[in-house]
């Protein structure tokens, strides 16, 4: 069988295609995406693909240098390899990269005579991987740092929904102590809304002023979007950490009404179970 081909534009469209994979692989890598390294891969492969199509050689040994030795090359040379293992993170990562784009491109199928569109098509399918990317990284972070705590006082204790918060950087400007937050709602459940609704507006009734001593109460300043306010703070016996592990932290400072309640009733200062891990400037937080 006898096929007419275009060697600038095979060349052309594999340096297209070889490129925005590369993009696309080093973005999840964190790489800087658009760098002289990547378009200087895409030349490469897109040569040898060139050569590989232009030389008599067996089917198998063709199908061998397109699918092992060329991306190989490409990962090499277009995104900073560390070790073997990056590597092969990288070639599993550019083969479901090239699936997905493939499957995109199927859409623009009955307008693949027009190059322009092959080209529109290539670059939407980036865009929808990139996007698509970009929403499974934000949920996975976002059910990392979702939790379950539970609080201890005296007797009784309370399962909560919580959520690890790396924005939170509040102490306890006396103990050095990190502080976690409940919502208004759920000081209300442990408390009764009358003690709390006292202790917002800082009227302490005799009666009820005793009780909040025994825990400790008293008030510091922090800031939020609305300004700077205090917060009124109270050390509770104990608290538990709930996710993979449990992480129990004795005495922990808790802040009482700042926040809204949403999806979870407690924002948890991600300082006190390591927060590097986290995200967190801060590291010199340990467990209890």
């Amino acid at each position: 069988m006898y096929y007419e081909l275009y060697i600038d534009l095979f060349f052309l469209e594999n340096f297209m295609m070889d490129s925005i994979l590369l993009l696309f692989v080093r973005s999840v890598f964190g790489k800087k995406s658009f760098t002289i390294r990547t378009f200087t891969a895409g030349i490469i492969s897109a040569v040898f693909s060139c050569v590989v199509i232009a030389i008599r050689m067996p089917e198998a040994v063709k199908c061998f240098c397109n699918y092992c030795i060329i991306p190989v090359i490409m990962i090499w040379a277009g995104v900073k390899i560390s070790n073997v293992l990056q590597l092969f993170e990288g070639l599993l990562l550019l083969y479901f990269t090239a699936i997905c784009l493939g499957g995109i491109m199927q859409l623009f199928r009955p307008y693949l005579g027009i190059v322009s569109v092959v080209y529109g098509g290539a670059l939407v399918g980036f865009f929808i991987l990139k996007m698509s990317w970009n929403l499974l990284t934000r949920a996975g972070n976002l059910q990392k740092r979702c939790c379950r705590v539970v609080l201890y006082d005296e007797t009784k204790k309370w399962d909560i929904r919580a959520m690890i918060d790396t924005g939170n950087m509040l102490q306890d400007p006396v103990g050095q102590k990190p502080v976690h937050i409940i919502s208004k709602k759920m000081a209300e459940k442990i408390y009764g809304a009358k003690m709390v609704e006292e202790l917002m507006e800082y009227s302490l009734s005799k009666e009820n002023e005793e009780k909040w001593m025994q825990k400790k109460l008293h008030f510091i300043s922090c800031q939020t979007i609305q300004g700077t306010h205090l917060l009124p703070v109270i050390t509770m016996d104990k608290m538990e950490i709930r996710q993979k592990s449990v992480i129990e932290i004795q005495m922990p400072q808790i802040g009482i009404g700042i926040m809204q309640e949403t999806d979870y009733q407690m924002i948890v200062n991600a300082q006190s179970i390591g927060g590097a891990k986290y995200g967190c400037r801060d590291n010199k937080y340990t467990t209890v």
